[in-house]
């Protein structure tokens, strides 16, 4: 098989393949393709030529193909099955205005008021799916790269992925970590310096969590040892009560606080200085035009101003 010629594999000489495996007839293929029969014939010897054997053979005035000729013909046939799946797949996402939306999140990020959210989506949007899935952060960027999920909800800056100019990030929130604790005497104190929380065992997020990371670095920041760690937990829900059983020093982040309130044995401060990040959608910046991923992000931020307007009226 000679292969030196690449562009005889081309979409064009497949179509002029197959065309006269449906007529077995250069004229008619010709004048169907509108082209001399020179010219097709010329085509159809140069891919012989490449794949090494002959495709067609005349019994009388009768034209066949070949046993290679036969099996070109089947693979033709999948690889334009193939190529018209994909068309009509990428046709259905390009109509669709609200089609599945495959979300993960994070497991140290609350996901109350996303659900709260994504109802709110659906009874605004009845004709859309959305599915939310607790991903680990690794599992999480992998999953978007290949394509599973079409947003992430995650913690930024993050430097565990390294090809950013593929991907694109919407805002949700400005997010900052609070010291949970049950010292009264704390009770005076408007901030907490982690110096302070150091006589104390804490209950940590996993190591590869980004606040795990996050938390660590302000440690480090600060030139200060790491505290002892009786624990590490995946949920903010889970750190809350077991820091509540235990009476060991926890984080979470404020937005939890706000949607989760706290036991009435348990404080909350902010740290000083602040510890801070970002909580935002990321996704692949080839979905943003699709109509379904701008119809998501312009009822979110209906339904954020919403939220903000009913926190207003309560306080």
């Amino acid at each position: 098989m000679n292969l030196g010629d690449k562009s005889i594999f081309s979409g064009k000489t497949l179509d002029y393949f197959s065309e006269l495996t449906e007529t077995m007839n250069y004229t008619q293929t010709a004048q169907k393709l509108g082209i001399s029969q020179p010219a097709l014939t010329q085509r159809i010897k140069k891919f012989e030529h490449a794949i090494g054997a002959p495709l067609f053979y005349f019994k009388g005035k009768e034209m066949r193909l070949t046993e290679a000729g036969e099996s070109m013909a089947r693979a033709t046939q999948s690889v334009q099955t193939i190529f018209k799946n994909a068309l009509d797949e990428i046709n259905s996402i390009e109509r669709e205005e609200s089609g599945h939306l495959k979300v993960g999140v994070l497991p140290s990020i609350g996901d109350e008021i996303f659900v709260e959210f994504l109802a709110y989506y659906h009874w605004k949007n009845s004709r859309g799916k959305v599915s939310l899935s607790i991903v680990p952060r690794e599992e999480l960027w992998e999953q978007l790269e290949k394509n599973q999920l079409d947003l992430a909800i995650l913690c930024l800056p993050d430097q565990i992925i390294k090809n950013w100019n593929r991907y694109a990030s919407k805002l949700i929130a400005k997010e900052e970590l609070f010291l949970i604790h049950q010292n009264d005497s704390w009770s005076d104190k408007s901030s907490i310096n982690l110096k302070e929380t150091l006589q104390n065992k804490w209950v940590f997020y996993p190591n590869k969590f980004y606040i795990n990371g996050t938390l660590k670095a302000s440690f480090v920041y600060q030139n200060l040892n790491f505290p002892e760690i009786s624990g590490y937990f995946s949920s903010p829900r889970q750190l809350q009560l077991f820091s509540q059983r235990s009476g060991h020093y926890t984080a979470l982040p404020k937005s939890y606080i706000d949607a989760n309130p706290l036991a009435k044995n348990q404080y909350m401060l902010p740290f000083d200085p602040p510890i801070t990040y970002n909580l935002a959608f990321v996704f692949k910046k080839d979905k943003a035009h699709l109509d379904r991923m701008k119809n998501f992000f312009l009822y979110f931020d209906k339904f954020s101003k919403e939220k903000e307007s009913a926190s207003r009226l309560k306080s």
